[in-house]
């Protein structure tokens, strides 16, 4: 993983595929990987309870820059209260879903379904 001062909008841009998947470095292991397709996609490696994770926080055009940095560090947040970040994002999916379920339209929609 090559390093680069500061990874700009432009800079992603212009990244060609090769002939093997290569990564674009950010800080804070964060970094971008152009896959021989073209496709880019965010990253970001993480250490918890000894073991080396990779979370993927989106791909490219979808993702900014600004917005992959925002994620990864929501995701440093997770982390550090012992979660990995996509246990935690289902937990809270299943949490609002519970939510939404104990509401009186959660209720009217299950209802209706069963009809």
């Amino acid at each position: 993983m090559k390093p680069y001062k500061t990874l700009t909008d432009s800079y992603i841009k212009a990244a060609k595929p090769k002939d093997k998947p290569y990564k674009i470095a950010e800080t804070a292991r964060l970094y971008l990987l152009v896959s021989t397709a073209g496709s880019k996609h965010w990253k970001w490696n993480y250490r918890l309870d000894g073991k080396d994770c990779t979370y993927s926080i989106g791909e490219y055009p979808k993702v900014g820059l600004a917005k992959a940095k925002e994620l990864r560090d929501e995701a440093i947040e997770i982390v550090d209260q012992g979660f990995h970040p996509l246990q935690y994002k289902k937990i809270q999916q299943a949490k609002k879903q519970q939510e939404v379920a104990t509401t009186f339209w959660g209720c009217l929609l299950y209802t209706s379904r069963c009809v």
